[in-house]
């Protein structure tokens, strides 16, 4: 929680529900809907974390709401909801459901790099690696982002994104 609260662009955007996030993440370890990934550093005996990441697989009626106007923060609006028993996360048996059915909806709520971290070739393919191999064998339907700082548009642009819902700063961007 301090990489995100500390993070220059995600950490305002959670203003006062990053106090939900520590609350909403405890729910949801051991689910099969939330899949997370620490990258540290190791230099001798210290340890630095440089970013944590987490998935969720979540319902339809989500990525609606996600893909309609008025657009919102994605990790604060998670954060509030799961908090508050409102979890739009689904549940294992609703994961292997929809993974034999019609694909899951995935969900990155948060990725929290640093832009200066975000410019390191060997830390973003690590972070890619992760990604791949944390989702394998899942069919997905559809993978929502929303990038956190200009670099990681960039990444995602470069990445193959057909349609990014982008909300980069207080202006809403439809690319």
């Amino acid at each position: 929680m301090d990489t995100i609260a500390a993070h220059p662009t995600v950490g305002p955007r959670y203003g006062s529900s990053i106090t939900d996030l520590r609350r909403a993440w405890l729910s949801l370890l051991g689910r099969d809907a939330f899949n997370a990934v620490v990258l540290e550093e190791l230099a001798g005996s210290s340890v630095r974390t440089l970013t944590a990441s987490v998935t969720v697989f979540v319902s339809d009626d989500f990525v609606r709401q996600v893909k309609a106007p008025p657009l919102f923060w994605i990790g604060p609006e998670l954060a509030r909801r799961v908090a508050r028993g409102d979890s739009p996360v689904l549940s294992d048996k609703k994961v292997q459901e929809a993974n034999s059915d019609a694909g899951l909806n995935l969900v990155v709520w948060n990725i929290s790099m640093l832009p200066e971290q975000a410019r390191q070739p060997d830390l973003t393919a690590e972070g890619m690696k992760a990604f791949f191999t944390l989702h394998r064998g899942f069919l997905l339907k559809e993978l929502i982002v929303q990038p956190e700082t200009a670099e990681h548009l960039l990444g995602l642009r470069n990445s193959g994104g057909l349609l990014l819902v982008l909300s980069c700063t207080d202006k809403r961007y439809m690319v």
